[in-house]
């Protein structure tokens, strides 16, 4: 819903830079035009089968715009992207109590499913 609606934000930009180049998204408003398919493609996958988090409790982020935030990461393979990818992501609370996307990485999968 958040995507949906537009309250998205970026909580670690040191990463972006290099995670867009490696999957080959030429800017930022192309990767956010294509991460509702990729979550629509996740969710097609089956989240439960597809997460690749702490278990029983997520890690918490430790980047400053969204540290202490648990963290969400996913792999699966994107016929969107063409590989299996990696996504992690935070969930953040607004002042008006919605929540956003608050999105941490996007890679190739490095380690097996």
């Amino acid at each position: 819903m958040a995507v949906n609606a537009g309250r998205c934000i970026v909580g670690a930009l040191e990463h972006l830079a290099d995670d867009l180049a490696e999957m080959a998204i030429d800017s930022q408003t192309e990767f956010w035009n294509l991460l509702p398919a990729l979550l629509q493609e996740l969710e097609k996958a089956g989240p439960s089968g597809c997460y690749r988090g702490w278990r029983p409790d997520p890690e918490r982020s430790g980047e400053e715009e969204v540290r202490g935030l648990k963290l969400w990461a996913f792999a699966w393979n994107s016929q969107t992207l063409g590989c299996e990818v990696y996504l992690k992501f935070c969930l953040k609370g607004t002042k008006t109590g919605e929540m956003q996307y608050a999105h941490v990485r996007l890679h190739q999968n490095r380690r097996s499913s």
